[in-house]
């Protein structure tokens, strides 16, 4: 969860821990990780999203442990004025968010009391009044970028130069040298087949999934996006085969779900 920056971020020098705060905003900021040699790898970009309790939405629960409730409650995010709510469940934390319609689980805090989430990205942390009341939920939303240029452009504009053909040969190329110049990422080539198959190039973007399925054989993505480039081809059998393998990954996966069950009752 970001939200846009509409100007450019001049930065501050960097504080002791490596964070190179922007000028006009104190909840906006950069930090850059290095490799052992000193040299940056990655950048980071933290963004801190404030949002006010609620004073009439905490809920009492006998069932919450007395160190988990003052947290509880509905948070206002301003900018888009709705509700987050933060729930007991499983022993820990965890935060509704209404944006994205899902509860992400937060682990336990660290010693500075910040709350990580269960995909290991945003960090949640409190403010609290004098009395020790809970008065703001704060969301460090954490956005990683790669150094280097995505591998994924480079296969995409020889695809159009030369065909699909080049383009995985070139992949395989690249794959072997793993040079700092360039980076593979499963986002990165999940987005190059859904735009090959926005123009209707259903093949090539078969091949394109196919990659991403051997680079990430865990990932119930992959399989549903290849399952969606088979059914689009028209390639049924395929398609059920990968929608499976992605739902029996993650069985929440209301897409592959869907058309397992378009797909089975048109058989």
């Amino acid at each position: 969860m970001t939200f846009p920056i509409k100007q450019p971020c001049h930065l501050i020098d960097p504080n002791q821990d490596g964070e190179w705060y922007c000028k006009f905003s104190n909840k906006l900021f950069l930090k850059f990780d290095k490799d052992d040699s000193g040299k940056v790898k990655q950048m980071q970009l933290h963004q801190i999203i404030p949002m006010m309790k609620q004073a009439d939405s905490v809920k009492t629960d006998e069932a919450v442990p007395a160190k988990f409730k003052h947290y509880l409650g509905k948070y206002l995010l301003a900018q888009a004025q709705d509700n987050f709510e933060v729930l007991y469940l499983d022993s820990s934390l965890a935060i509704y968010d209404p944006l994205a319609k899902k509860t992400i689980k937060l682990q336990p805090p660290d010693e500075n009391g910040r709350w990580l989430d269960e995909y290991n990205k945003n960090t949640t942390f409190f403010s609290f009044d004098d009395e020790g009341n809970v008065t703001q939920m704060n969301i460090d939303s954490n956005s990683r970028f790669r150094r280097g240029e995505p591998v994924a452009f480079i296969i995409e504009k020889i695809i159009k130069e030369s065909g699909i053909e080049d383009g995985i040969k070139k992949y395989h190329e690249l794959k072997a040298k793993l040079s700092d110049e360039y980076f593979f990422s499963e986002s990165s080539f999940n987005a190059l087949g859904y735009r090959l198959i926005n123009t209707q190039k259903f093949s090539q973007a078969i091949e394109i999934f196919k990659l991403n399925v051997e680079a990430y054989p865990e990932s119930w993505n992959v399989y549903d996006s290849l399952g969606d480039a088979y059914m689009k081809n028209g390639d049924t059998e395929l398609s059920v085969t990968n929608y499976r393998k992605s739902v029996k990954i993650n069985p929440d996966n209301e897409n592959g779900k869907k058309f397992l069950e378009k797909l089975e009752a048109e058989k």
